[in-house]
């Protein structure tokens, strides 16, 4: 089963590059959207996966280590918080998380709601590090699928996007 809107077509010898053809939930979405005003959009999942992060997951993807592709996409979350704001690599998960929003910065303005969505930010980085993060690298399987994997990356992928914007104190 595919959520994606359009899928492409494998060429012989397994080659991906084939033309895009609609799924059925493309072909209805496309039916549905009144054709003199809207323009429908396909947007295929792993589009939605930064590009740095679709280079480390492909190859466990398409060999069906799904574990492994989850471990990567939450890997590469953990070097972007060290990288960006100068940690350790003796930290990881949980102490990576605490450390990184030790350093994001609440703007002057609504300085109360922006601590506590800070706070919320990092419950969630908790949450979805202990959650994946960990058990992938400690490889107790339970994603047996490759859309849960999408789902699990795609969850790591918004990580990244919090980091990448967050505000830094000076060090």
């Amino acid at each position: 089963m595919s959520h994606d809107l359009i899928v492409e077509h494998m060429m012989p010898g397994g080659n991906p590059r084939g033309p895009l053809i609609p799924t059925r939930l493309g072909i209805e979405v496309a039916a549905a959207a009144p054709a003199a005003n809207a323009a429908v959009y396909a947007l295929r999942v792993i589009d939605l996966i930064p590009v740095s992060v679709r280079a480390r997951v492909l190859p466990n993807l398409v060999s069906g280590e799904f574990d492994m592709a989850i471990a990567a996409a939450f890997k590469a979350v953990e070097v972007r918080m060290r990288e960006r704001a100068g940690l350790s690599t003796s930290l990881y998960g949980s102490r990576l998380a605490k450390a990184f929003f030790a350093r994001v910065e609440a703007t002057s303005l609504q300085r109360s709601e922006r601590k506590g969505q800070l706070a919320d930010e990092e419950h969630l980085f908790e949450g979805l590090m202990g959650l994946y993060r960990d058990r992938a690298v400690h490889e107790i399987p339970h994603v047996d699928s490759m859309e849960y994997a999408l789902e699990i990356i795609i969850s790591a992928a918004h990580l990244l996007r919090i980091v990448d914007a967050a505000e830094l104190k000076p060090q």
